[in-house]
Order: structure tokens, then sequence, then C-alpha cells
């Protein structure tokens, strides 16, 4: 009887944490806006991922009152952005090691904003410009394997 009233006490509480409705799922693959600018861009959602990923190009690191800033284009954008680097990662992948940049940026899904943190890395030759990892995927609904752009990003900024 306790572990029923647990699980049911745990399902309406994660059904607050939600801030889609919690009925609601997401697809494995999902359109999603960076802000501002509110560019689109494709999102595969992937359990196999800590940190999401954000396809950066023109990736430029320098330092400003002794921390690491990086400049970068999101895809094939003429927009350059600048932001502090809140950490480096190291990534291990089929051609070896290699360090990262992460920084934060605003993430719109249907109609809720993320504050969420990206690694840096071209991914021009990749299927997806964005993935959205584990960190990021705790903060949303379930995830329907059978569905793909179940939410349109809409918000404002």
């Amino acid at each position: 009887m306790l572990t029923n009233i647990r699980f049911y006490m745990a399902l309406v509480l994660g059904a607050l944490a939600f801030p889609i409705a919690a009925a609601d799922t997401v697809g494995w693959v999902e359109s999603v806006s960076i802000m501002p600018g509110n560019r689109v861009l494709e999102a595969k959602l992937d359990t196999g991922a800590d940190t999401s990923s954000l396809d950066a190009r023109g990736i430029e690191v320098s330092q400003k009152d002794g921390e690491d800033w990086v400049s970068f284009r999101i895809g094939d954008s003429d927009r350059v952005e600048q932001h502090k680097v809140v950490r480096w990662v190291g990534i291990r992948g089929a051609g070896g090691r290699e360090q990262r940049p992460v920084v934060r940026l605003s993430l719109c899904l249907g109609n809720q904003v993320y504050d969420e943190e990206f690694t840096l890395r071209d991914r021009s030759n990749m299927n997806f410009s964005v993935l959205l990892g584990r960190s990021t995927l705790e903060h949303l609904p379930p995830i329907d394997v059978h569905k793909k752009e179940t939410l349109k990003p809409d918000c404002k900024g």
C-alpha cells in the first residue's frame, strides 16, 4: 500500500515539474529555436549524450577579464554570437578525444523557454543541428519514439 502511495505521489509531483502538460509527450525529433534570434533548428533528443550540442561554425576562443569567451555562428547564419564559456568538456569520439567549449543558451520548445548548456561543434556533416542531451531531457515530458515534430517553437523574445 505504501509503495502505491509513493508511486502516485511521484506521478503527481512529476506532472507538476513539467512545464508542458504532463499528458503530453515529445517526439524523438523536435523543432526548437535558439534565443534570442528565434532561429528554428531541428533537434534530435539523444538519451546517449550528457550535454546538449549545437551546430556552431567559425568557433573562436578569446579572453576577457581572465575568462574564456567564444564567438561562433549558429549553423550557416551570418550572425555572430558571443558567449562566456561556462566550462570545457572532453568528448570521446571515433576521431579521438577533443575539448569543447560549453555555453548557456536559451532554448524554446513548444511555448516554454529553457536555459541550458550546449557544447559547441561544427555539425554541418550531421543529420541534426542540435542534440538535446540528458541534462536538458530531464526537464521535458517523456519521449515517444514513434513521434516527430509534436511541438512547434512559440516563444516570445
